[in-house]
């Protein structure tokens, strides 16, 4: 038996694949199935490529919690995991979820989340707050709906043609419909406002637009630490609520 345990990424079952597929050149006496053993073998130790699936099998479901329904707490899917087309569902939408995650370094906020920073943050501090708490208010609304938009893009595998945060705010600013007067001039300073990309009354990316940026450019970087830093006081407050609960 296999003594080598860590956990089997679904970017490590391609990984085999494509060696496997690769080594046809180098190992015609072999059979495609002796291939995927042998890189199985070769890359994580594993007796055979089933056992490689086996293992990737129990990674997936160790996410997978089971309250009435079953819910997977990585790609946020609920589903019957007694049914097979539930089970092909959550295995695709998982997929899709992983390689999103290795390629952009973050998942989009779950769908309880989103709103409780759109709801609880954003508009209370839209409303309340002074000029600096309603700018962060209107960025936590604006970000709800980019995880949004962005979830949308990652379970239909066009995750690589969404934009990033910093692309997506100026066409959030122009299609806002709660966004005006110094506030609204204020994020067009700020981020600039690029009108009829997003459907007007809707918040999702168009899936027929691609994104002008790439996931590794610069402007990337900077919304992965733009997107930090409207989520910290969000979060900062989600502790403070835990803490006096406890």
């Amino acid at each position: 038996m296999s003594t080598y345990t860590s956990p089997i990424t679904w970017a490590d079952i391609v990984r085999v694949k494509k060696a496997a597929k690769a080594a046809k050149s180098t190992h015609p006496e072999l059979t495609h199935t002796q291939r995927l053993d042998a890189m199985a073998q070769q890359y994580f130790r594993a007796r055979h490529f089933h056992e490689l699936q086996k293992r990737y099998e129990a990674q997936v479901a160790s996410h997978v919690e089971l309250n009435g329904a079953h819910y997977c707490r990585f790609c946020h899917l609920t589903f019957s995991d007694y049914d097979a087309d539930d089970r092909k569902l959550h295995r695709e939408r998982h997929q899709c979820f992983e390689e999103a995650q290795l390629a952009l370094g973050f998942l989009p906020l779950p769908f309880k989340a989103r709103e409780d920073i759109k709801r609880d943050f954003g508009y209370e501090h839209l409303h309340h707050g002074d000029t600096a708490a309603r700018r962060m208010g209107a960025l936590a609304i604006i970000l709800s709906h980019y995880d949004r938009s962005l979830e949308s893009a990652i379970k239909n595998a066009r995750w690589h043609k969404h934009p990033c945060l910093v692309e997506y705010i100026p066409c959030a600013v122009a299609n806002s419909t709660f966004l005006g007067g110094e506030l609204l001039q204020q994020l067009t300073q700020e981020f600039g406002r690029r009108p009829d990309i997003i459907v007007a009354g809707h918040t999702d990316w168009p899936a027929d637009v691609p994104s002008q940026l790439s996931w590794d450019s610069a402007e990337a970087s900077v919304s992965k630490q733009l997107r930090l830093t409207i989520l910290a006081p969000y979060l900062a407050t989600q502790s403070e609520v835990t803490a006096q609960e406890s």
